[in-house]
């Protein structure tokens, strides 16, 4: 099986049939009770591909003379940062979440439907895309 994954309980329903399926994500690690905001906090503040980019965007608005610096994410539902994944709006309420210098608009995107925007001067909001 893969890391992560762990058989669970008998289905209770005769007509269902099986057995639960659990899995965080494969191979994400444990996020030990760290508030989500916090976590995304951190993985913008320490991990290369989010501090290069963010860079990116200093050097270009600095350059072009730009008001907003607005940052795209992909999140991926596996790895080390998997945990990451939005899958609740809800989530956006845990913790206190620290934006990267100069960031005024960051979007979200799992590719589960919706997309999580925070904006400097609102904070949070939820976007489907469907």
């Amino acid at each position: 099986m893969f890391p992560g994954i762990e058989f669970r309980d008998l289905i209770d329903d005769p007509e269902r049939g099986g057995f639960w399926l659990s899995s965080l994500n494969a191979a994400v690690r444990d996020p030990e009770d760290v508030p989500y905001l916090e976590r995304l906090s951190a993985y913008l503040a320490a991990e290369e591909r989010p501090v290069h980019h963010v860079a990116k965007l200093a050097r270009e608005a600095a350059a072009l003379g730009a008001q907003r610096r607005h940052l795209y994410l992909l999140v991926a539902s596996a790895g080390q940062w998997g945990d990451l994944l939005p899958t609740s709006p809800s989530w956006f309420t845990d913790g206190t979440f620290t934006a990267p210098e100069g960031l005024t608009d960051l979007w979200l995107d799992g590719g589960t439907g919706y997309i999580m925007r925070w904006r400097r001067e609102s904070g949070w909001t939820y976007l489907e895309t469907g």
